[in-house]
């Protein structure tokens, strides 16, 4: 472990709490005040359901859509769009992986899965911020970025469990909640990426990351006082690969190490299984089934991962989730903890 406490985070954090401009509530909100101007584009939000002093702006672009010739690549950042983004609820979750089988969270605690009747889609690259009602541009208030668990496979921020509603509503805070690619579409470990940029779904939280410190501005929050979070071992990870320059100043890691074992498809024998499914000729190289699969519907692609692992097939399911590639994840993280490369702030 590293030289650094759950406690050290929690102690960095109320210290940002503390330093936020202080607020003035309102009664009423005009439309500007439900409306942030970001460096890209204008988002209308609203007050969040069952609350009367949180503001919500959701279903905020933060890539373009990771479609056609985009799809199993890394994000590509947001064009600026001459128009207002309806920010009224949840854009759609990233499509999910699911086996059919019941397990302790379809079963007892639904509050972590996405809510009921969510949509999904390919084109999920989005982000929602949670604001006091009179937080405005200036306030300089902390942020909390909340990146999702679901072991890579499924979830997304658009899940009760994870509203950000009452941090806000408790904490003179800022709460950014974000999707990012999942199971083969965000870790395609395709034969013919080389190698290279493997594991999409996680550059994806990075890209969100850098929206939120050039735009957070918009919402009333500081850039200089973001504060990762999350379930699962994404923030860990995160702090592995970006050790020079985390963008954010403190680490609160719920649960999960990057410190894992990780399965190695170098042949990328599951992407060309999958491939095989659905009408794409695997006998051709590398690069025309990768091209096949990225012209196919989404839904036949998952429709083959979900059906396969639906029957375990003695154990050995087809497996798409984080793999080293040396760039945002590594094959030796205790080498990494001893050469001191991982973000040195409070976590």
């Amino acid at each position: 472990m590293r030289n650094s406490s759950f406690a050290l985070a929690l102690l960095a954090l109320c210290s940002q709490i503390s330093s936020g401009t202080p607020l003035t509530k309102r009664q009423d909100l005009s439309d500007d005040d439900l409306t942030a101007k970001t460096n890209l584009f204008t988002v209308q939000g609203t007050i969040f359901p069952n609350q009367t002093d949180v503001r919500f702006f959701g279903n905020i672009p933060y890539a373009e859509p990771p479609i056609g010739s985009l799809r199993f690549r890394p994000p590509v950042s947001v064009k600026p769009r001459n128009e207002t983004v309806n920010g009224t609820w949840f854009g759609p979750s990233c499509i999910q992986y699911s086996n059919g089988l019941p397990t302790v969270y379809s079963q007892y605690l639904t509050g972590f899965l996405l809510s009921p009747g969510q949509q999904t889609s390919e084109d999920c690259l989005t982000l929602n911020v949670w604001t006091p009602k009179g937080a405005k541009e200036g306030d300089k208030l902390p942020v909390m970025i909340w990146i999702h668990g679901g072991g890579f496979t499924s979830g997304g921020s658009a899940s009760q469990y994870k509203y950000g509603d009452r941090i806000v509503r408790d904490q003179n805070v800022i709460v950014v909640a974000i999707n990012y690619r999942l199971n083969i579409f965000g870790f395609p470990k395709a034969a013919a990426l080389g190698g290279r940029n493997l594991n999409p779904g996680l550059l994806d939280q990075r890209k969100a990351i850098e929206w939120t410190y050039a735009n957070i501005h918009a919402f009333g929050g500081d850039a200089g006082k973001m504060t990762l979070f999350g379930h699962g071992s994404g923030v860990d990870l995160y702090s592995y690969s970006y050790p020079f320059d985390p963008l954010v100043r403190a680490f609160i890691a719920q649960s999960g190490s990057a410190s894992r074992s990780y399965s190695f498809d170098a042949a990328g024998s599951n992407f060309t299984y999958v491939a095989s499914q659905i009408g794409c000729d695997t006998s051709g190289t590398s690069d025309a089934i990768f091209a096949c699969m990225q012209s196919k519907p989404a839904s036949d692609i998952i429709q083959v991962y979900n059906k396969y692992n639906s029957s375990l097939n003695n154990g050995a399911p087809l497996s798409f989730n984080p793999t080293p590639d040396d760039q945002v994840v590594f094959s030796n993280y205790t080498d990494r903890q001893q050469r001191g490369l991982f973000a040195q702030v409070p976590t």
